[in-house]
């Protein structure tokens, strides 16, 4: 998956299909992403 992060840098990410996934992998994806834990938060309060 293509994703264009909120600081306008575009990054390949790749996302399980599961309903849920281990803490590792999150972060992992939160790395490609090019995110921190607290700048996933703050984008997920404005949902």
């Amino acid at each position: 998956m293509e994703h264009e992060n909120f600081k306008g840098k575009k990054r390949v990410v790749t996302i399980p299909r599961r309903k849920e996934i281990v803490f590792k992998t999150f972060m992992s994806i939160l790395r490609q992403a090019g995110l921190s834990k607290e700048e996933f938060l703050e984008q997920l309060k404005k949902l």
